[in-house]
């Protein structure tokens, strides 16, 4: 078969995304804390840029700022220092001011045992071995030992432990009166707890079932995590993208964008008047409108995010108002294409718009991704429910149960089946298992 050349002339149709375009998508995306720190690095990138607040003196801004609080603490009746946060205690201070209280301690011993509280995580488990703490600090590896059970010896119980199972039995053996049993139950291994009915660890410890619950009571009341109750680390927070304020009575609700953590930036106008000069050199001037331009551009894309989560939010809230006022139960289903077929766009832009983002809405702090839900059938015709709404209905159906006779899967599909709830049995598998529910077996006797 012979090989020919030839040239052909043919028409298609593709879509090129612009540099303004990938920037607005990316914009887009961003949830608010990122976004400021994406104007930021624009900020230190491009001249012509600055913060809207810049117009004003430093010295003029805080002595206006003074004012205003002494102002408003004058007519409150309040105290300045009361508005200060209180001061978090971590589980290291704690443990070293226990520790420096102490009289007649070796000072080898006291500094091993500072060492050591250094070393925890912030469950309050050692995350060093002794070996290891020895050769650091060039000291005898009894002395170490000695020193981690000092630090043992401190508050709270159980700190310092190697394991779960190692802090359960520290917080026993403190115990006035000790339990033989419980400690039996923890030095076999807890998982075999979890997995196991009374009746069964009851015949395999030979004790009666009341025993058994008592001393599974008493190690339920220890403590897993004894550093929990102390500070350390950042705590993470959710500033939301969006607010709902009231609007009107009816129970209707007005979303805003929440433009007060959002940094505003604008265009110098000195830069703009010079760009418009046109007796400056042809390079400042190709300078100025290369980097007016991106300014612009980011302005713009700026703005379009704001006016497109604006919008979706907007949609999302109209769409449940029912959730809003009486809570996750009365969720409605919810899906992407919905919002989208209502404002006209296509999917992947409201799911941009959604991504990572939070909104402040009546009943707290809530992620937008986490308002969109599947629609399940009901009994018989009804409407159809949401996903969410089951799990809340299935939480309370447990909740509410005999803790000797639990409910099975199968007869929990029943009794959501009976409320008009059409699920199948290993949907409410799933959707226990997505609680963090244990099954009946593992949740009789509580």
């Amino acid at each position: 078969m012979a090989v020919e050349y030839s040239m052909l002339q043919t028409q298609t149709v593709r879509l090129a995304l612009t540099q303004e375009m990938r920037q607005s998508l990316v914009i887009l995306q961003l949830p608010i804390v990122e976004l400021n720190a994406y104007l930021e690095r624009e900020l230190e990138r491009n001249p012509v840029l600055e913060k809207e607040c810049e117009g004003r003196s430093a010295a003029e801004t805080g002595a206006n700022d003074w004012r205003s609080e002494r102002a408003t603490q004058g007519s409150s009746g309040g105290d300045l220092w009361s508005q200060l946060p209180a001061r978090t205690v971590t589980l290291e201070a704690a443990l070293l001011e226990q520790l420096y209280c102490m009289q007649d301690i070796p000072p080898l011993r006291r500094r091993i045992a500072a060492f050591l509280a250094g070393n925890l995580d912030s469950h309050g488990y050692l995350r060093i071995a002794p070996a290891e703490a020895a050769a650091l600090l060039q000291a005898p590896l009894d002395e170490v030992m000695s020193g981690l059970e000092l630090l043992r010896s401190l508050e709270p119980a159980g700190v310092a432990s190697l394991d779960l199972a190692d802090c359960l039995l520290r917080q026993l053996a403190r115990r006035q009166e000790r339990c033989s049993l419980a400690e039996r139950l923890v030095q076999d291994g807890v998982e075999r707890l979890a997995s196991s009915s009374v009746r069964s660890l009851a015949a395999a410890y030979q004790t009666s079932t009341e025993e058994l619950r008592a001393a599974l009571r008493l190690i339920r009341s220890l403590q897993p995590r004894p550093g929990a109750g102390y500070g350390g680390g950042s705590i993470p927070y959710a500033i939301p993208d969006v607010i709902l304020r009231p609007a009107g009575e009816g129970g209707q609700w007005q979303a805003e964008t929440n433009d007060a953590v959002a940094l505003k930036l604008t265009i110098n106008a000195y830069y703009e008047r010079l760009a418009s000069n046109q007796r400056r050199p042809a390079s400042e001037l190709l300078y100025l409108e290369e980097h007016l331009h991106s300014a612009r551009q980011l302005l713009r894309c700026v703005e379009q995010r704001r006016a497109t989560l604006l919008s979706v939010a907007a949609a999302m809230v109209e769409r449940q108002p029912e959730f809003l006022c009486k809570g996750w139960a009365r969720l409605r289903p919810m899906q992407l294409k919905d919002i989208a077929e209502r404002l006209g766009v296509h999917e992947s832009t409201v799911s941009r718009a959604v991504s990572g983002k939070y909104m402040q809405t009546p009943l707290g702090v809530c992620e937008l991704k986490s308002m969109f839900s599947t629609a399940l059938p009901g009994v018989s015709g009804q409407e159809a429910v949401s996903a969410e709404s089951i799990r809340c209905r299935l939480k309370g159906l447990i909740s509410g149960e005999n803790g000797h006779k639990p409910y099975s899967d199968q007869r929990l599909a029943e009794l959501l089946s009976a409320e008009g709830y059409a699920v199948a049995r290993r949907t409410v598998a799933k959707y226990r298992e997505q609680l963090g529910i244990a099954p009946a077996g593992r949740r009789s006797g509580r």
